[in-house]
């Protein structure tokens, strides 16, 4: 059986009488009465706010790990990024290098053809004479 109790002990209808009985009663004193807060409502009220703080822990360890995610995706970003900068440099580099190897080959050869046009152009005029000179030979 439960009774309403309080910091001064019994209280409600039946405490004067429960007390009465009990001091006419020796044999009885060592009953214990259990005193229980009524199930569910009290209850409910405590376990609302622990609910509650532990749906907002929940959002929290969430949150942080949302933020530790975001902070390594955009790491590996990064270093994507970096990577391709490197690559996209030393491509760069090997294009600026042959580039460099071929317009060298280009003025060679470019000198080459001159000096061979300049030799012609200079050898024309001997060949010409020689030419001339055996045809005047052999015509006499």
């Amino acid at each position: 059986m439960d009774f309403p109790c309080s910091a001064e002990g019994l209280t409600g209808d039946l405490a004067p009488q429960l007390k009465q009985e009990f001091l006419r009663r020796p044999s009885k004193r060592r009953v214990y009465f259990r005193i229980r807060p009524r199930p569910g409502k009290k209850r409910r009220e405590m376990d609302e706010p622990k609910a509650e703080v532990k749906v907002s822990k929940y959002a929290i360890d969430n949150h942080k790990q949302e933020e530790e995610l975001a902070k390594l995706r955009h790491e590996s970003e990064l270093e994507d990024a970096r990577h391709k900068a490197e690559d996209d440099f030393d491509k760069k580099q090997a294009a600026e290098t042959e580039k460099s190897k071929d317009v060298r080959q280009y003025e060679a050869l470019q000198k080459e053809v001159t000096e061979l046009k300049d030799a012609a152009a200079n050898e024309e005029p001997v060949l010409e004479r020689s030419v001339g000179s055996q045809r005047d030979q052999v015509s006499t």
